[in-house]
């Protein structure tokens, strides 16, 4: 049996912990699940186990809802601990790696790794630049988070930064499988009629959590140079440390651009996020240069066949990009580039191979990368 850990309750790191659940167990593997309560899916395909956790509200004091956190990142410890002892598992896959607090866990899952249980993470963020705590505690949890693992799975070819030695770990290329969603139920002219947006303007998307190193701050600014564009916001506020919502709506006042966006801030559905790709003309994934990884948000692009504008470091969202031609790919953190990227994308639009982009990232292909690594075949 394999057991799979994932922490996320939504989003699409819940996506794709489910759909690399089923890929694994199509493929003939026996999956359980652990994952928190409002986790969104379920499957016949595999078991599942839900992770016990203080139910979420929101909390006004920073230092409670780090003490609320930190202690659910315990107790979700505590249970895979717990799922080890009652199912005698021989391999874990954490859906994502993560540092938090590392030093005050991690040491138990070597001891596991010591008598002969094999680990593995998916690394979707390999370069861990989110600092919490002084950098010191920073840099050595991310070594500690490394320390149990015998895979680290990534989406484009990187050295990953361990921090100390880790002559365990070996690193594996796989692909990001696509997500499937509900085609919407309505036309572009008239989703785009119930938000307010004129016939002829052209709908740019800004979908998932607002982070900010999707350089929100810089679209509004380039809607300034675009008085044909109108901007769609979609997905929720990031966790905290992010700039909220509210102080993005505020720049649109202040650039004078704020009539052409509209705001859908919160978690979207399934039927929510199939209008918000119908009505869009392409999708911003307008990373910061430090982005390093895939991006979900493209998958959700492929499937309803929606050109991106795309920048970011070196990372599988740009050689997606430019080996299949998806979009057009600009200087990152620079507004003159992604506003002549914008029209670039509109006046002449790159010839996208959908096809070859959907066969070279299949879950099928994910799930066998991943049990071979794991030595589920074996």
């Amino acid at each position: 049996m394999l057991l799979v850990f994932c922490t996320a309750d939504h989003g699409g790191l819940a996506d794709y912990a489910h759909a690399q659940c089923e890929a694994l167990a199509m493929s003939g593997y026996a999956v359980l699940l652990l994952a928190p309560c409002g986790f969104p899916f379920r499957s016949d395909l595999y078991q599942r186990i839900t992770l016990a956790g203080p139910k979420k509200k929101h909390l006004h004091s920073r230092p409670l809802q780090q003490f609320v956190t930190a202690i659910t990142i315990l107790r979700y410890q505590w249970a895979l601990n717990a799922a080890l002892t009652s199912t005698g598992a021989r391999q874990v896959l954490f859906t994502t790696y993560s540092e938090y607090l590392a030093p005050l866990w991690a040491w138990n899952l070597r001891r596991w790794a010591r008598s002969g249980v094999r680990f593995a993470a998916v690394v979707h963020d390999p370069v861990r630049n989110f600092v919490v705590g002084p950098r010191w505690w920073h840099r050595f949890s991310i070594g500690q988070g490394y320390s149990f693992l015998d895979v680290a799975f990534v989406h484009a070819p990187i050295q990953l930064d361990t921090v100390s030695p880790q002559p365990q770990l070996h690193t594996q290329l796989i692909p990001h499988g696509p997500y499937r969603y509900p085609q919407s139920n309505s036309s572009a002219p008239e989703l785009r009629h119930r938000l307010g947006v004129p016939h002829e303007a052209t709908v740019l998307l800004s979908f998932g959590h607002l982070r900010d190193n999707k350089n929100l701050d810089l679209i509004l600014q380039a809607l300034t140079q675009l008085p044909k564009a109108w901007l769609l916001v979609a997905g929720p506020d990031a966790s905290a440390g992010q700039r909220p919502a509210a102080h993005y709506r505020q720049l649109a006042e202040h650039l004078g651009v704020a009539q052409r966006c509209r705001w859908l801030i919160g978690y979207q559905s399934a039927q929510q996020v199939a209008d918000h790709f119908t009505a869009c003309d392409a999708v911003l994934l307008c990373y910061s240069g430090q982005f390093r990884s895939a991006s979900g948000v493209m998958h959700l692009a492929a499937h309803y066949l929606k050109p991106v504008i795309a920048s970011a470091g070196a990372s599988a969202l740009l050689d997606a990009v430019g080996t299949f031609g998806l979009g057009v790919v600009v200087q990152p953190d620079h507004v003159d580039a992604l506003v002549a990227g914008i029209r670039r994308l509109l006046s002449d639009p790159p010839l996208a191979d959908w096809q070859a982009y959907g066969q070279a990232n299949s879950w099928h292909r994910n799930a066998q990368l991943v049990a071979q690594a794991l030595g589920l075949s074996e």
